[in-house]
């Protein structure tokens, strides 16, 4: 097993899915505080990737729990695809 197939085994793991989430969950209220702070100054056509942030966290969290829950459910029984082929 080469260092780069371990590396990506280790990212692919449900725990490292479970602490990157949980680290964007922590970040999710900050980057809504700036959003806030930027539609009320009136300054979301200038500060527009301060929007795109906030939508990239959020969407982020939604696929990390996905992705956790998915991975807490699957079968490890599973034969894999190029097995059938």
């Amino acid at each position: 097993m080469s260092a780069t197939d371990s590396f990506f085994k280790f990212i692919g793991s449900k725990w490292f899915i479970l602490v990157l989430g949980i680290g964007l969950m922590i970040a999710l209220p900050f980057t809504w505080h700036n959003l806030k702070v930027v539609f009320s100054a009136g300054q979301a056509g200038k500060y527009w990737y301060l929007v795109g942030v906030f939508i990239i966290n959020a969407l982020s969290v939604l696929l990390c729990s996905y992705k956790f829950m998915s991975l807490l459910t699957k079968k490890s029984n599973q034969t894999p695809i190029s097995s059938e082929w």
